[in-house]
């Protein structure tokens, strides 16, 4: 990992947020002052506001390309990429009788509005009238509003309290819930990520776990399935790219694979040379060129390349530790199973399941070394097809049956 810290020009090493613009350019939001980086080095952005010294609460980018900024004490603002131009468009108060503040801290869109997470309501903001409409509020004062997703005409609310549904058309509000009653708790129902996968559904991050509501046959959520996909973590944030799929947490980076619908360990932030001890990573986004960046609460922005997963090492054992890892022969046959003859036998690798079984194994150490050895394997053409394989081996031709051992 590479580090981007106040050494090199951040405004402070709090990150909460990390966008890049359509030009390229990656904006980091932290506790005081907004930030730009060229790819060579960062720099401080004030803008007309003095966004530089204001703490950074939330940012996204908009449909038209716009980035928006969210601040704990001064409102929220659009900035335009291409001119650097900053619009104000939140005071940070819901009246100007209030004596605090209320930042913006999530953001949906549709054709025609913005909807806005401000503490525990949810506003809508007309593009064009530029006008602020009350579209629903938590009942609990404590409570807040954390993400925002839109699919179909249904609003979907992560709230501290729960996931919320809200019928844009009828306005008719439902709350959904995670798991059954009797497995409810404070952190599996405080819904802090939401993001819509066209095969997945809608994906839930908590406190504790990731959740995935899939569609029905007519597109719309089957709330009546929903599946708790990672358990236990404390979901941070999601991406997703052609780069791979990224979760972060309180115990560092994984890495989502949709074929087991599981989560595998990358890293954590002790790992580095940094020597650090909290491993949460608050945010991630991965940029145009497959680079992952990674925001911590204290040390900056930290940044690690997706094509350093581009080799997986495969590595064989067995209860009497003589399987080799000598690799002389592989083969991929038509149901994606992975054949790989070794120096001492011959090894399975199922890659949904991640699993190696070892076939023709000689457990002796004092074996003839080669003996057993496999030195090439090809698909048999004999029925029932698919069944056998060819293993030139170091007495010479063997016929091999996949269906026994």
């Amino acid at each position: 990992m590479q580090r981007i810290s106040t050494d090199e020009g951040l405004t402070q090493g709090s990150v909460t947020k990390i966008v890049q613009d359509d030009l390229g350019f990656i904006w980091v939001g932290t506790y005081q002052g907004l930030n730009r980086y060229d790819g060579y080095q960062v720099a401080a952005f004030a803008g007309e506001y003095m966004l530089d010294q204001r703490q950074i609460t939330f940012m996204t980018k908009t449909s038209d390309g716009k980035i928006f900024v969210s601040t704990e004490f001064s409102g929220a603002y659009f900035i335009n990429p291409k001119t650097l131009s900053v619009e104000k468009v939140y005071s940070g108060k819901l009246t100007p009788e209030d004596v605090y503040f209320s930042p913006i801290l999530a953001l949906e869109e549709d054709d025609n509005h913005f909807f806005f997470a401000i503490n525990q309501h949810l506003y809508s903001y007309h593009k064009q009238t530029k006008k602020f409409l009350h579209e629903f509020s938590i009942d609990k004062q404590d409570d807040f509003i954390r993400a925002l997703a839109l699919h179909d005409n249904f609003l979907y609310i992560g709230t501290t309290a729960g996931l919320f549904s809200k019928n844009l058309v009828d306005d008719h509000v439902s709350r959904i819930e995670l798991a059954d009653e009797n497995k409810l708790n404070n952190d599996n129902k405080n819904a802090k990520f939401l993001h819509l996968d066209p095969q997945l559904g809608l994906l839930v991050g908590t406190v504790e776990g990731m959740y995935n509501i899939p569609f029905n046959a007519d597109k719309l959520l089957a709330v009546d399935k929903t599946k708790l996909l990672v358990p236990e973590l404390n979901i941070w944030d999601f991406a997703s790219s052609k780069f791979g799929e990224y979760i972060v947490t309180e115990k560092g980076l994984f890495e989502f694979n949709r074929e087991t619908l599981s989560a595998e360990f990358i890293l954590s932030y002790e790992q580095s040379k940094f020597l650090m001890t909290d491993n949460t990573i608050v945010d991630v986004m991965i940029d145009k060129t497959g680079l992952l960046w990674l925001a911590s609460r204290s040390q900056g922005v930290f940044t690690w390349s997706t094509l350093a997963r581009r080799f997986k090492h495969i590595e064989s054992t067995s209860t009497s530790g003589n399987v080799n890892n000598s690799v002389w022969a592989v083969l991929q046959d038509s149901e994606n199973i992975i054949w790989i003859g070794t120096e001492n036998g011959m090894l399975k690798y199922n890659q949904l399941t991640n699993s190696i079984s070892p076939y023709l194994v000689n457990d002796d150490i004092k074996a003839f070394h080669g003996e057993h050895a496999v030195y090439g394997i090809a698909q048999a053409e004999i029925e029932p097809s698919e069944r056998f394989l060819w293993l030139m081996k170091y007495r010479g031709l063997a016929l091999f049956d996949k269906n026994q051992r």
